[in-house]
């Protein structure tokens, strides 16, 4: 059994780095990088947001948003105009260009999504993902037990800026 535990680890993790390798490479096509595609789904969704709003949402540091956002207006995906009630702010908005980039983005995840289960019946499916929430609920703990995939990669984000020991 053992020997079977560490295949389904790696094929596990062997799935998880082809589907971050797939989609980093579907934003690069777009112009893209992987990181700011999360920015322009939350700018498309909160039109004129700030970046102060955006920072929190994201739970990123406002110099982070700051480099982002400025090369995402560079390449053309949004638009900053100046708050009129506090010139200190700007207010963010997705271009078409953005608008068509985050469209076709969706679309490759979509097709990610479906080449993944390609050959496999609904009730294999079903079967496939009873087991995957299983491994899930098996290794969470009282920090992530309640906590739905968006509050989770907000946890790992944040993980992943601590600089850690060696």
């Amino acid at each position: 059994m053992t020997d079977t535990k560490c295949r389904i680890t790696g094929l596990l993790f062997k799935l998880e780095l082809l589907k971050r390798i797939i989609l980093r490479r579907s934003c690069r096509g777009l112009g893209l990088h992987f990181k700011q595609r999360p920015m322009l789904d939350y700018i498309l969704r909160h039109d004129g947001c700030t970046q102060t709003e955006l920072a929190r949402a994201l739970h990123v540091t406002p110099a982070s948003v700051a480099t982002s956002t400025k090369r995402l207006q560079h390449s053309g995906f949004i638009t900053k105009q100046t708050d009129e009630g506090n010139l200190r702010q700007n207010r963010i908005s997705v271009t078409e260009k953005g608008r068509a980039a985050v469209e076709v983005a969706h679309e490759h995840f979509v097709k990610l999504q479906t080449d993944m289960l390609r050959g496999f019946s609904d009730s294999e499916a079903e079967v496939l993902a009873s087991m995957l929430e299983r491994m899930a609920e098996n290794i969470t703990d009282e920090e992530t037990g309640e906590l739905n995939i968006k509050e989770l990669i907000l946890i790992d984000t944040k993980l992943e800026s601590e600089k850690g020991e060696i």
